[in-house]
């Protein structure tokens, strides 16, 4: 192979194009994984993040991290400081927000985090589409779970009741995106 470039992509590219070019390339996957996250919090689908989806995404990412079982007041707590952090950084009458609301909002904080290092928030915006699948998954095996305690807990004529398909269903429990469904 000895000198010659495996292909000549960047023939007549100066060096500090091809770094535009990966910036580029960066921001566009920024821009991508923010629309993720968004899709993975839209618990309903409806295409709004509502604060009480928000609260609940944010639950359930603290329970990925979790080292123990939380309370039902500790839930609650941390239900709170997610409506607060709503409130401060995305809408402050807690009105539902669009997905390009919810990107700005993400950017902005990962850029706080590592500002202007782009490469660094792609990276730190990868972690969030993990820990968000994890906390979409535990909101599908939760809201899936309740019309089985229903039925066994309540009798059998809450065992006659027909539950609706829900949104959740397209969860990226199974390897497939929100935005594949």
């Amino acid at each position: 192979m000895g000198s010659l470039p495996m292909c000549n992509c960047r023939a007549g590219q100066q060096p500090d194009q091809w770094t535009e070019v990966r910036v580029d390339d960066l921001e566009t996957k920024r821009l991508e994984t923010a629309r993720k996250l968004f899709e993975l919090a839209d618990l309903n689908g409806d295409g709004l993040l509502s604060v009480d989806e928000f609260s609940e995404m944010g639950l359930n990412q603290t329970k990925v991290h979790a080292e123990k079982q939380l309370t039902p007041g500790d839930e609650q707590l941390i239900k709170d400081e997610f409506v607060q952090k709503y409130q401060r950084e995305l809408d402050s009458s807690l009105r539902p927000v669009t997905c390009d609301e919810y990107q700005e909002y993400i950017l902005r904080f990962a850029n706080r985090i590592d500002p202007g290092d782009f490469k660094a928030q792609s990276m730190m915006l990868e972690g969030f589409l993990v820990e968000a699948t994890i906390a979409r998954c535990i909101a599908v095996e939760e809201a899936s779970a309740l019309p089985t305690i229903l039925t066994s807990e309540l009798g059998r004529e809450w065992g006659k009741t027909q539950w609706p398909q829900e949104p959740l269903d397209n969860a990226d429990c199974g390897g497939v995106t929100p935005s594949q469904t």
